[in-house]
């Protein structure tokens, strides 16, 4: 009997050590009745998330490993106003922005390829793995904070996309596959680090870029048949323009006015290096 008690109280402190976070998991899913337009709102801190698309009956399904001293999960669906609010709550954001990686929580989504959407993210100092390929996305938000961010377009989007736009903090930020977004415009802001932009594979459309860039490195790597244009505001930084002619104030790849598709290409910068690479 001592011996039964015994072994109880050290697993007990083994699991729930003192001072110790005390984690939990959710597991959730909402079967697809409504194919319709949808806002799609994620709310994530600190932790690493992992956003994919899928083919099951699904509108979506979460995964969500945190710690419930510190914070709050939402998977929340309003059916008449078609939003959904899956992740954290908002005071858990600014949290996560102001605690680093102190917490190690996971968060993994699975969206419907099905439904047409808005896709808005609001992330802290979580680390984001996103696969965006073939999900039908008409307008996409992501704000995060001092963790890297790399976000794929690995499949065409099916519909048109309006506008992405992507904020970071002190990280990095790689964004692939973009051809396959067809997407109208893109407009990336970063305080310090690194911007990738990687239009690689076939434009479906014109498309217009805005990159801001207080203190690192921007770089757009474009297909080579695209016609492309440059605006460029710097103080102090390198530019690495690969063979564009300078007009105007304006630098121009040699095929502009013959081109099917043009990329207009704005960069503004501070401190730092700006690169426009044509071809593979």
């Amino acid at each position: 009997m001592q011996a039964r008690i015994l072994a109880a109280l050290v697993f007990a402190a083994i699991a729930t050590p003192l001072g110790a976070q005390q984690w939990r998991t959710v597991d959730v899913s909402r079967q697809l009745r409504d194919s319709s337009m949808h806002d799609v709102r994620i709310r994530y801190g600190a932790g690493s998330l992992t956003l994919r698309p899928t083919d099951d009956p699904v509108l979506f399904s979460m995964h969500l490993r945190y710690d419930e001293e510190a914070v709050a999960p939402v998977h929340e669906y309003d059916a008449a106003d078609r939003l959904l609010t899956l992740g954290l709550t908002d005071a858990n954001i600014r949290v996560g922005r102001n605690g680093g990686k102190r917490q190690l929580g996971e968060l993994r989504v699975s969206l419907s390829r099905q439904v047409p959407m808005n896709l808005d993210l609001e992330l802290g100092a979580a680390e984001a793995n996103l696969d965006l390929g073939g999900l039908a996305l008409r307008d996409v938000k992501v704000a995060t904070g001092a963790s890297d961010s790399d976000i794929r377009f690995t499949a065409p989007n099916p519909t048109q996309m309006r506008r992405l736009s992507v904020s970071a903090g002190a990280a990095s930020l790689d964004v692939s596959g973009l051809a396959n977004a067809n997407v109208e415009e893109v407009h990336v802001t970063g305080g310090a680090g690194s911007i990738d932009l990687d239009f690689a594979g076939a434009l479906q459309r014109n498309v217009d870029v805005d990159a801001e860039m207080a203190l690192g490195s921007v770089t757009v790597r474009v297909p080579r048949d695209a016609g492309v244009r440059v605006e460029l505001s710097r103080f102090i930084a390198g530019f690495n323009h690969f063979g564009l002619e300078k007009r105007g104030d304006a630098w121009y790849s040699d095929n502009w006015d013959r081109a099917q598709r043009r990329m207009t290409i704005r960069v503004k910068t501070v401190f730092g290096s700006v690169s426009v690479v044509r071809g593979d």
